[in-house]
């Protein structure tokens, strides 16, 4: 991936995330990480690289793992990325609680020849 591509996909995935975690005004989410709005907005552009500690803060702030705004494979929105309560661990078990489910209750049909 070319470092300007690299740069759009961060902005893009910052901006979703900034805004499914309430941030609708780049001036809030700017104060919160304490980063000048213009910074932010660059960065969200696409104009402006980004340091690893500043990376960093912003993943911190939107609750998401840093590699997550790195991967093309995602959708926009890395909300199954999210480290808090309620984030990734918890639908993992719980995906995983419900294929378990799922296996036991096909596994009872076969039995019963439902």
């Amino acid at each position: 991936m070319e470092e300007q591509e690299l740069r759009e996909l961060v902005g893009r995935r910052i901006r979703a995330e900034r805004r499914a975690c309430g941030f609708e005004r780049l001036e809030d989410f700017a104060n919160r990480i304490g980063m000048d709005t213009s910074n932010l907005s660059r960065i969200e552009q696409g104009k402006r690289g980004i340091d690893s500690v500043t990376l960093m803060r912003i993943a911190e702030a939107l609750d998401v793992r840093m590699d997550a705004l790195f991967d093309r494979e995602r959708d926009e929105v890395v909300a199954f990325a999210r480290t808090g309560s309620g984030g990734r661990d918890q639908v993992v078990d719980w995906a995983l609680d419900l294929l378990t489910d799922m296996e036991f209750a096909e596994a009872e049909v076969n039995r019963h020849g439902w």
